[in-house]
């Protein structure tokens, strides 16, 4: 985590003003986290959540891929939070 709490707190504060219109717009798309490690202004790390351990309840999609399948997180609510929370995700 590079980002100061403060930062932190402002990418909370946009996704509870955004997070309306995205689920409402691309609601249930398979989303993809980012995270910038050195700070924001930074290159970002693109995390494909199907590749990693998921929260038992996060609803996910499964995208094909060029062997076989893998699960991805749905872009939700709870979705979304639970990037920030864990991977500080922006």
């Amino acid at each position: 985590m590079a980002l100061s709490e403060h930062q932190h707190q402002g990418v909370l504060h946009h996704y509870d003003r955004m997070l309306p219109y995205l689920v409402q717009s691309f609601g249930g798309v398979p989303i993809v986290s980012g995270n910038c490690p050195v700070g924001l202004g930074s290159p970002v790390h693109w995390r494909p959540e199907g590749r990693h351990p998921l929260a038992h309840d996060l609803p996910v999609v499964n995208v094909p891929l060029s062997e076989g399948s893998a699960p991805y997180v749905e872009l939700g609510w709870n979705s979304v939070l639970w990037m920030v929370h864990r991977y500080y995700s922006v």
